[in-house]
């Protein structure tokens, strides 16, 4: 509901196919039982208004370990 939790990534390839396969591995363990702990940090240079990148972290009481940073970039 805040405003400020929305950043703004390319599409593709970053938001899909890239981070839907991270955020798949979340949902998958959070529908198999799992109470998982879930961030997404943008990376900023300076004042700019444009994440260079996001760093995704997940872990789950179940097994789940996930950190990885997604760079904000088309090939």
């Amino acid at each position: 509901r805040d405003p400020r939790n929305l950043t703004t990534l390319y599409q593709n390839p970053v938001n899909t196919p890239v981070m839907r396969g991270f955020e798949q591995q979340v949902a998958n363990a959070v529908r198999g039982g799992q109470t998982v702990r879930y961030e997404v940090v943008p990376i900023y240079r300076g004042s700019e208004l444009i994440p260079r990148g996001v760093t995704m972290r997940a872990t789950g009481d179940g097994g789940l370990r996930l950190h990885v940073t997604v760079l904000n970039r088309v090939p």
